[in-house]
């Protein structure tokens, strides 16, 4: 119980009750008292002296709520033509940033619908739930779409679902709720990129986490690169779309090897649609 000092407070016992519990936790409806000692001063006046339980080293477990809601997602991945598109990877986040841990993976097959995932364990004191659907690779061909698409569900449509509905959670499909044909892509050009992670007399170093990003601020995650042991990280493959003549890419490290600090460069690359031509025309021919 935290040293909370209160004016006006009789003398004798209080109650008090829990009016909302954690994220989570279901309400504990037991009724606890505290009483109040005074002590009389030399005035003739009364103070509280001392605030305790009525029942000493009494602990209150919280009881984990059983009132969870659950919800589904999936996505749908078309060309300008409406025809589906396989190859897209997209990431499910409960914020708008997309930052952080993702809630759901997708990716979409021939059809351009992708697998359907479950997001369960949502307690009943949150009443509408916002997900946005981030694309973190384009089909093969087409660029990268940068801005997420937002899905909201709320506590009052679930509630109206059979109980069997209600087991499954309601299904939203990004791109097709809301009056879509799915998530367009534009044609777009690719690139890829890796890294090479060293010490200071050029030995390679494994074990560095490097995230890459599609703009300065490092907000559009793009995916992530990791040191093997000769230093050389895997490649990681992107595109954008045709009305882009040149773009940057912005590498920073995540997590460092381990027994090294972690550097605060922010390395850059540059591409061009003119030297990706220049290079496939070449190996065409």
């Amino acid at each position: 119980m935290s040293n909370t000092e209160l004016t006006a407070l009789p003398l004798g016992t209080i109650k008090i009750k829990e009016v909302e519990a954690p994220p989570g936790y279901a309400i504990n409806g037991k009724e606890i008292e505290i009483q109040l000692r005074e002590q009389k001063d030399n005035k003739g006046q009364f103070t509280i002296q001392e605030a305790a339980l009525s029942q000493p080293n009494l602990v209150i477990l919280e009881k984990t709520s059983k009132d969870f809601w659950r919800v589904r997602v999936q996505a749908k991945k078309i060309d300008g033509n409406g025809k589906g598109l396989a190859g897209a990877e997209f990431k499910v986040y409960d914020n708008e940033n997309c930052i952080g841990q993702s809630v759901a993976n997708l990716v979409s097959k021939d059809d351009g619908t992708t697998n359907i995932e479950k997001i369960d364990q949502i307690p009943q004191t949150v009443e509408t739930l916002d997900l946005w659907c981030k694309e973190v690779k384009a089909p093969a061909g087409y660029a990268r779409l940068t801005t997420p698409i937002k899905l909201t569900f709320t506590l009052a449509d679930f509630k109206k679902l059979s109980a069997a509905e209600q087991k499954k959670g309601e299904l939203k499909i990004f791109g097709v709720t809301g009056g879509g044909n799915g998530i367009v892509n534009k044609k777009g050009w690719p690139v890829r990129v890796n890294a090479k992670k060293v010490d200071e007399k050029g030995k390679g170093l494994a074990g560095a986490v490097f995230e890459v990003f599609g703009d300065a601020d490092c907000t559009d995650y793009i995916g992530e690169l990791k040191s093997t042991a000769d230093g050389t990280t895997n490649i990681l493959s992107t595109s954008f779309g045709d009305d882009v003549t040149t773009a940057t890419l912005y590498c920073r490290e995540k997590t460092p090897p381990q027994g090294y600090s972690k550097t605060d460069t922010v390395y850059t690359l540059e591409f061009t649609k003119a030297e990706y031509e220049a290079q496939s025309n070449k190996e065409a021919s």
